[in-house]
């Protein structure tokens, strides 16, 4: 048993679940997706919400306010950034033919 209790699973679809419902309530700085070593920005602002059971990204007006990113809650892999100024979303992207895609979605942070 670990000092603090047991480790959460981050392949149980009830954690991929609670992580997407708790990403979803911050609204967007921007975006930026990862290829190899390499961030490039995608997006700056834009939105994120769930509806029937597929996590959304949408970009902001600057954009053309479009969908950056589409993957289903069950198969998305997601994990908060150390600072918790952002998130880490991994799938496969419904957008691009199911393209396996890593996205970094960065917060508005308020004082």
């Amino acid at each position: 048993m670990a000092l603090w209790g047991k480790k959460k699973d981050e392949n149980n679809v009830r954690f991929r679940r609670e992580m997407a419902e708790k990403i979803v309530k911050h609204r967007l700085r921007y975006v930026s997706e990862r290829v190899g070593d390499t961030d490039t920005i995608v997006s700056k602002g834009g939105e994120m919400h769930i509806r029937d059971g597929v996590f959304y990204v949408t970009s902001g007006i600057e954009y053309g306010s479009k969908t950056v990113f589409s993957c289903e809650v069950d198969k998305l892999k997601s994990s908060e950034l150390m600072s918790l100024e952002g998130a880490i979303l991994e799938g496969e992207d419904r957008e691009n033919g199911g393209k396996m895609r890593k996205i970094i979605v960065y917060y508005v942070y308020y004082r």
